[in-house]
């Protein structure tokens, strides 16, 4: 992480300034809204879903409607944060909240099953970047006498959703269908890439700048590539040891399960 972050290098505003003052705003909405959706979609559809399983053929394999973002999630976080190191957020926050968004689009036309939770996989690698730039934009853009109280706004950006998000996710599948929980969602996506890309990229230009001043290069670049090959690893291997539990096959299942576990390389 660039050296100056201490002092909020996107200097959008001073310390005196709220964190919903004028160079703010937009920042500070656009972040809580791009939390609040990737809160609501992580864990707020629950309640919606034993109801797209059964309508998709997809019972015997419900659990994965949550463990496919959930596993997804580790990958986008982790991916995000290397390019955000040597770019600035724009980039990474721009494609999480698109792919985040081609996700929904994808789990709200799934006719079949499998179609269904490759949209959640995709949904949860922009859930994972989405998150990991929201707390490296509080670190960047605020001054250290804002980041707790943005924090503590962060924190209830992701719980509030995740708590009333099964009811509001009901509600919206009783009036829609469950396909609009998906793709009502849409929209705000959008709006969340206007409020804050354009502050995003403004500390693109901090973040290269001093970048440029510190040691790069090839070797750190590659160096950025094997956190994100341990968490390809780490989730395929959770993902192979869940699938094990659900097997009948007592031998198959002792296999998966083994090569599943996340051994410390």
């Amino acid at each position: 992480m660039p050296s100056h972050v201490e002092e909020g290098i996107g200097k959008i505003g001073s310390a005196r300034d709220g964190v919903f003052s004028a160079p703010y705003r937009r920042l500070t909405s656009g972040v809580l809204l791009a939390v609040g959706l990737v809160a609501f979609e992580s864990l707020g559809v629950a309640t919606v879903l034993p109801g797209i399983a059964r309508e998709l053929d997809g019972l015997n394999a419900y659990g994965w409607g949550l463990s496919a973002l959930m596993l997804a999630q580790i990958v986008g976080a982790v991916a995000a944060g290397p390019a955000a190191d040597r770019r600035g957020p724009a980039h990474p926050l721009a494609l999480g909240l698109l792919v985040f968004a081609v996700g929904s689009a994808l789990a709200g036309a799934a006719g079949t099953w499998p179609v269904f939770l490759a949209g959640r996989f995709a949904q949860g690698l922009g859930v994972g970047a989405v998150m990991g730039m929201a707390y490296t934009m509080v670190g960047l853009a605020y001054p250290e006498a804002m980041r707790a109280r943005m924090f503590a706004l962060l924190s209830a950006a992701w719980s509030i959703p995740s708590l009333v998000g099964p009811t509001l996710a009901a509600g919206i599948a009783a009036g829609t269908g469950w396909r609009g929980v998906f793709v009502l969602l849409l929209p705000l996506i959008a709006l969340a890439a206007v409020l804050t890309l354009p502050s995003a990229r403004r500390l693109d230009r901090s973040v290269q700048q001093d970048g440029e001043a510190g040691e790069g290069g090839t070797e750190s670049r590659r160096a950025s590539w094997k956190p994100i090959a341990y968490s390809v690893l780490l989730a395929a291997g959770t993902g192979l040891f869940v699938q094990a539990l659900s097997l009948k096959n007592p031998v198959l299942l002792a296999v998966l399960a083994v090569v599943g576990v996340p051994w410390p390389w």
